[in-house]
């Protein structure tokens, strides 16, 4: 079953993980669904970006972190560009829907505020 079907046919209340920016989600997400945003320091996400790459063997040989460094800054890899996707759901930190939080700040949440 595609993607997108098997998603439309499961049960609601339901959870749905995505990497995509709030611009290529349905435009209507936050009215509709609660959105739970984490935010990663650019550089831990580089990082993160840099060893998944290389573990995939997605980066040529001999890519060092201080060149993929550039790419990721310049939007040449993957998933980029990054300060766009964050600033476009900072832009919408205020929404009723929308919890906006950073990477480091998860083990200080307090589910019971997630839940209303």
């Amino acid at each position: 079953m595609p993607p997108v079907q098997e998603i439309e046919s499961m049960a609601s209340p339901r959870f749905i993980k995505s990497h995509l920016p709030l611009s290529l989600l349905p435009p209507k997400l936050l009215d509709t669904c609660k959105v739970f945003y984490v935010a990663r320091d650019p550089r831990d996400a580089a990082v993160s970006s840099y060893h998944h790459n290389k573990f995939c063997n997605y980066l040529q040989d001999g890519v060092d972190f201080k060149t993929y460094w550039e790419f990721f800054i310049n939007d040449l890899v993957p998933w980029t560009p990054f300060f766009e996707h964050v600033k476009e759901a900072w832009q919408m930190r205020n929404h009723d829907n929308m919890f906006f939080l950073f990477y480091e700040e998860l083990s200080k949440v307090n589910c019971l505020k997630c839940k209303t």
